[in-house]
């Protein structure tokens, strides 16, 4: 299991907490997308996410998550590799389509490939959601002392 230490942000009414991890040094240093984080979400040092909690916790609580390998090399599949099968596959039905009936090959291989790709987001989307918590999204360990 990988854990990392997060702290405490905000208990939400449902019983899910907001919890921060403290940024890397390093983060920030760089000019990829991700740098920008830190503003749009409240401009301090801490990336936010919600996590279900099982028990009382208060703001400024230190925690211990954890995720499980497999559960982050599942997700990471199903994330990327999957949507971009599903868009070869639509865009190969696509072109058969279009050889078979005889009509323009571009647009209905960009029309398949667009098809493919919402439909395996979507069933990408429904199956995280419904995986066992600690694998697609983090679990609460421990509270540190």
């Amino acid at each position: 299991m990988i854990e990392e230490q997060a702290i405490v942000l905000d208990v939400l009414a449902d019983g899910r907490l907001v919890v921060g991890k403290a940024r890397n040094p390093a983060c920030g240093r760089c000019a990829t997308p991700c740098a920008d984080l830190n503003t749009r979400h409240g401009g301090n040092d801490h990336l936010r996410l919600e996590v279900n909690a099982s028990g009382s916790f208060r703001v400024g609580d230190r925690l211990i998550l954890g995720m499980t390998e497999t559960g982050i090399l599942k997700a990471a599949l199903k994330l990327y590799l999957l949507p971009v099968l599903g868009l070869l596959s639509g865009a190969s039905a696509g072109h058969l389509t279009a050889q078979m009936s005889g009509w323009s090959d571009e647009g209905i291989s960009a029309a398949g490939a667009v098809a493919g790709l919402i439909l395996v987001i979507g069933a990408v989307r429904r199956n995280l959601r419904n995986s066992p918590p600690g694998e697609a999204e983090p679990v609460i360990i421990r509270r540190i002392p």
